[in-house]
């Protein structure tokens, strides 16, 4: 009763300020709103016709991310809104890393048309990252990672025709922005405001009309090397500008160490022999695919050490990449994963050798206390997991021991209840994974078998052989006579790294 009285004193209180009347301060808040990521604005619709429910529970948002009182009153939020700050959209539900990070240790950076002070400390701000990781900066005129270039207004990307999707608005406002890593590691660009009053300078004796390059510059880096936005006002990432900050804040150094692993204490090669990498896998050309996991538009596969990361929008399948250089903390004998799933709250969580690993995304870095053993579940501690699955009403399902399966309290984390039957009518005891599809429909795996499974109408509605066309990945067909060719070239790598080992 209690929760009922406080959702429809809120829901009085925003209705309360449907009459407030819209003036252009208004209406250039929701803008920057709109702009910093906090309020949603359909293809069409005018910022005019945002009603003040909306507009109010963005404000909410937008205190809620800086810390400040959560009243939903504009003018509380007015100094720090125009404040100048990055272009870059704030992720208020997420955490403090991107999708993607580089694949390579030596990053390579180029500025265009800077002269010799800019790049000097554009190199030092670049050196700021790198004293904290194991990366390499290079500055390379001809084939950067990297581009940086000075912009005004609207303008076009540096290395193509391209407009670019955001804008500058001259003095103050917005100072700079960055393009994430992409998925293929292809070129990303850096622009910075060619119209702010810039300090070129590597201290903090920014004078008072001036705006710290250097500061800014570390800034947009953090986000051309995979680090989003940070809401500790310690930390370099901190959208809003205050020069000062020329260092990196503890948050900072944990999100670009959780991406590319701490700095070596030298770079001699260790006295043991160092072993080559298994042969990399073809997707395609397996045949007993069979944990999935699809978190932001992302569909993830995994096989034994390797993990493919695909974009629904698309659905090309890019280079693989071993999951130890994707989740650092994993120890140095992973062979794979058993069974994983998204909890309703957004973490993932990992079985690997009766061990629970649980991660926040998408900044990919373990939660406090993990790993755990499977015992702090109730279950004994040398139970073989199966497989786990979370329904479409959240309800998370952990099936062990060939023949039992566990319901999981989400809040607590902890068993809340157990069963011998079978839970899902139809499918079959014993199954080696499951997933939650895009069409709804919760798949299980045993036995290069894949079964559909309807959890509205709690029917079996397929079972067949398990093929990545189900999930939208078409294979290209190569010839017979050249499909064995590339299977014994294989096999004959194969056997000539065990004769060298």
């Amino acid at each position: 009763m209690r929760a009922t009285i406080i959702i429809i004193t809120i829901s009085c209180l925003l209705s309360g300020l449907q009459s407030k009347p819209v003036t252009n301060q208004t209406l250039d808040v929701i803008n920057r709103l709109h702009q910093y990521g906090y309020l949603s604005l359909s293809e069409n619709q005018q910022v005019k016709y945002v009603d003040q429910t909306t507009l109010t529970t963005a404000i909410f948002l937008f205190q809620e991310y800086y810390g400040l009182d959560t009243t939903g009153e504009i003018d509380d939020i007015i100094e720090l809104l125009y404040t100048p700050r990055c272009g870059v959209k704030d992720d208020p539900t997420g955490f403090s890393t991107a999708t993607y990070k580089w694949n390579s240790k030596t990053i390579k950076w180029h500025y265009s048309l800077a002269n010799s002070d800019v790049l000097h400390i554009t190199e030092q701000a670049f050196n700021t990252w790198q004293k904290h990781t194991d990366l390499k900066f290079e500055r390379d005129m001809v084939h950067p990672n990297i581009v940086l270039s000075n912009k005004r207004g609207g303008h076009k990307c540096q290395k193509s025709s391209a407009v670019c999707a955001s804008k500058f608005d001259g003095i103050g406002g917005i100072l700079g922005h960055s393009d994430f890593p992409h998925s293929d590691n292809s070129l990303i660009e850096i622009h910075i405001d060619s119209d702010e009053n810039w300090y070129i300078g590597t201290d903090d004796n920014t004078p008072e009309n001036q705006t710290n390059l250097y500061a800014v510059l570390i800034h947009e880096i953090g986000h051309a090397l995979g680090i989003a936005h940070s809401n500790d006002r310690n930390s370099i990432m901190f959208a809003f500008y205050s020069g000062d900050k020329l260092e990196l804040g503890n948050d900072d150094i944990n999100a670009i160490q959780s991406l590319y692993g701490s700095p070596t204490v030298n770079n001699q090669p260790t006295t043991s022999p160092i072993k080559p990498n298994p042969l990399e896998p073809e997707l395609c050309e397996l045949n007993n695919v069979e944990t999935f996991l699809i978190v932001n538009q992302i569909m993830y596969i995994f096989y034994e050490k390797w993990v493919w990361m695909i974009s629904l929008s698309d659905m090309n399948i890019p280079k693989l990449q071993l999951i130890t250089d994707w989740l650092l903390f994993l120890p140095p004998d992973f062979k794979n994963i058993s069974t994983l799933y998204q909890r309703p709250s957004g973490e993932i969580v990992f079985f690997i050798n009766n061990l629970i690993y649980m991660i926040k995304f998408p900044s990919l870095m373990l939660v406090s206390g993990y790993p755990k053993q499977i015992s702090t579940l109730g279950i004994t501690s040398n139970a073989r997991i199966h497989t786990t699955v979370n329904t479409f009403t959240g309800q998370t399902f952990i099936f062990y021991n060939d023949i039992y399966y566990m319901e999981l309290d989400e809040c607590q984390f902890v068993a809340k209840s157990y069963g011998i039957s079978r839970k899902f009518p139809g499918v079959p005891p014993n199954m080696k994974s499951a997933f939650r599809y895009t069409n709804g429909m919760l798949y299980f795996f045993k036995d290069n078998t894949v079964f559909e499974f309807n959890e509205f109408t709690n029917t079996l509605l397929r079972a067949g052989k398990n093929n990545l066309s189900t999930f939208g990945i078409q294979c290209k067909k190569i010839p017979s006579s050249y499909g064995e060719i590339i299977v014994n070239l294989k096999k004959l790598v194969l056997k000539l790294d065990a004769l060298n080992a």
